[in-house]
């Protein structure tokens, strides 16, 4: 059998809990409060009577841009140009374009949160591309009120970084500034 746990669960496993041995369990998150997790995921889990778990980047909602993650896929996805050259590193998007996204993805996410969006900028360029305009990328995102209506149903909400830096590349005061900072403004707006 598989049970699928929700929040309230995993936490008492986290508390020492235990579970019965013999079944398979598991446990549907999703990350970055994007609205097809409101508008097609929500409506599946409500319907199984599943509790999922959302994590939310503060500053994503607030700023209603999305990441560079997404700004990257979307300056590939747009470009009619042939390989590409970025930052003396070349990129063959129709010879191998899962392969050139993975890679220029791996390259932003080694880089400092200062230097992405000069990064972002660069390949725009070489894309001859223009990035997403600020409506465009809201549209992407869930609002409080439909991240408060999956609280009301019983869904958890979770932290996520205040800003979704890529924790690894920061201080441990950055560190602990972005996973606290966004706890605590997630709970201001949520209670």
């Amino acid at each position: 059998a598989t049970i699928v746990l929700d929040e309230d669960e995993l936490m008492r496993l986290g508390e020492g809990g235990e579970l019965p041995r013999g079944t398979l369990y598991s446990a549907v998150t999703f990350d970055d409060g994007y609205i097809d997790c409101f508008d097609l995921a929500r409506p599946v889990l409500d319907e199984l009577g599943i509790r999922g778990m959302f994590f939310i980047p503060f500053e994503m909602l607030e700023t209603r841009r999305l990441g560079w993650w997404d700004l990257v896929a979307y300056l590939l996805k747009s470009t009619t140009r042939g390989p590409l050259e970025v930052n003396g590193q070349r990129y063959d998007l129709k010879g191998d374009f899962a392969g050139s996204l993975r890679r220029l993805l791996n390259v932003f996410k080694l880089e400092p949160t200062e230097q992405t969006e000069s990064l972002v900028a660069k390949l725009a360029e070489a894309c001859g591309a223009a990035l997403p305009s600020r409506d465009e990328q809201s549209a992407e995102l869930m609002n409080w009120e439909q991240i408060r209506a999956l609280q009301a149903a019983g869904h958890g909400i979770g932290s996520h970084t205040l800003s979704h830096r890529v924790l690894a590349t920061l201080s441990p005061e950055d560190q602990a500034h972005e996973i606290k900072g966004s706890k605590s403004s997630l709970e201001a707006v949520l209670g």
